[in-house]
């Protein structure tokens, strides 16, 4: 094969792969589009996320335990409602009723995001596989959502790690679509 009929054949090859990349990103988010409720209640919710905060926080000093206890608790409020809306450009809004709204490209593209308290974040969101992936960077640590669809249901896991913490700490929640 000459060099111009492998190049075309690789312009053929991109034209069709690109978009079905692009199909691919969207069908993750066509998946988890619309409203979710939480299956449990936000008192139940916090107290399991208040037990793995209990047992990440027991290896640290007596000292430093209640200061990553307060700010562990802080970081993960939980949502009794979550929402994902697609907007113009290619951007994805994520919304927990408890929390201000994270809006980002699903390419992964970083965008700089302020939270309700005023605190600044580095956000990213993509799609990995069947999945919605984002992530939050702070000062302090990384806070990393990853949101999939399992039938009728969206499971939330989150896994936050910091260089303070002995190891990190990861909490499930489980939706229904509303």
């Amino acid at each position: 094969m000459n060099r111009a009929a492998t190049t075309a054949l690789m312009c053929l090859l991109c034209a069709v792969a690109v978009p079905a990349l692009a199909a691919d990103d969207g069908d993750a988010l066509d998946e988890l589009q619309g409203t979710w409720e939480a299956t449990n209640s936000l008192e139940d919710a916090r107290s399991n996320i208040d037990a793995q905060i209990d047992a990440v926080v027991s290896e640290m000093s007596f000292i430093k335990r209640p200061f990553a206890r307060r700010r562990l608790t802080k970081v993960t409020k939980p949502c009794q409602t979550m929402t994902f809306d697609r907007l113009e450009e290619a951007r994805v809004e994520i919304h927990c009723t408890s929390r201000k709204a994270a809006a980002a490209p699903l390419d992964g593209t970083p965008v700089r995001w302020t939270d309700e308290d005023g605190e600044t974040f580095t956000l990213t969101q993509k799609v990995e596989e069947d999945r919605i992936v984002q992530t939050f960077k702070g000062e302090d640590g990384t806070r990393r959502n990853t949101y999939r669809r399992e039938g009728d249901r969206m499971i939330l896991n989150a896994k936050l790690t910091s260089d303070q913490l002995p190891e990190p700490l990861t909490f499930r929640r489980t939706f229904e679509r509303k």
